[in-house]
């Protein structure tokens, strides 16, 4: 069965002076911010709280629109006429203040999982020269404090054959070399090449945490129905296809 998800938009507005100084080189201060506060629950569970701070030119076309069920990277994109490009992302663990969690339902200190992501407009090193204002500035900056209960983070590690000589020491200074970003940009969160998905398979839509994947009715095979992704992966990590491919256009891989 697919885990089912809910957003509920909390707040929406405008902070004033020095509310967020990072939308600015230096950290030098912006006079507001557009400020967004929203709650997604799985399967009627609170999950994650998700703070978002926008550019007051990015933000402000977006309080109209229909924030609990719209992707806000599609919609910053859709206004500002200007694809987004690359990101800054820190993920560490913390307590829970007394606001979040009242919200996630908590106790009050409870361990969380944060995300803290700062995402900028398209540059020319992103691919979008030419494009009118695509100067890179960071215009969304997001908290998105998960509980840390109900996440489960998995990965694949290769330890190399025996005989390998020994990986050359990492230079800590240069850590784009260590978590590069990635530089294609994808317009699809997932992708499912449909000459390999098995007709009839719904292992990848009951695993989607987010119920982002369906079964198409016409050719009976799995497809992305909703341009809103996690980019978890349980899905691509077990096609027993290998038909499923997770596109990260933000996220540092």
């Amino acid at each position: 069965m697919a885990s089912r998800s809910v957003n509920k938009v909390i707040l929406v507005g405008h902070l004033g002076k020095d509310a967020e100084t990072k939308f600015t080189p230096g950290g030098a201060a912006v006079t507001s911010v557009v400020y967004i506060e929203r709650l997604r629950r799985l399967n009627g569970l609170p999950f994650s709280l998700d703070l978002t701070y926008l550019a007051p030119d990015i933000g402000a076309p977006l309080l109209g629109e229909d924030l609990a069920h719209r992707d806000i990277f599609a919609l910053i994109e859709a206004h500002a006429g200007q694809h987004l490009g690359g990101a800054s992302l820190t993920v560490e663990a913390v307590n829970a203040d007394p606001h979040t969690a009242a919200v996630l339902e908590a106790p009050p200190g409870a361990p969380l999982l944060m995300v803290e992501r700062l995402t900028r407009l398209a540059d020319g090193a992103d691919g979008a020269d030419g494009v009118d204002g695509a100067d890179g500035r960071p215009v969304d900056l997001e908290y998105i404090r998960v509980r840390g209960d109900r996440v489960v983070l998995h990965g694949e590690l290769s330890r190399g054959a025996p005989d390998e000589p020994p990986p050359a020491p990492l230079d800590t200074t240069e850590r784009e070399f260590i978590m590069p970003l990635v530089e294609t940009r994808a317009d699809v969160p997932v992708t499912i090449d449909a000459s390999l998905c098995v007709e009839g398979c719904t292992l990848c839509v009951d695993i989607c945490p987010l119920d982002s994947l369906a079964i198409s009715p016409d050719t009976g095979k799995a497809y992305m129905h909703v341009d809103e992704c996690w980019y978890c992966g349980p899905c691509a990590a077990r096609c027993p296809a290998g038909a499923v491919t997770v596109n990260m256009p933000y996220l540092l891989r």
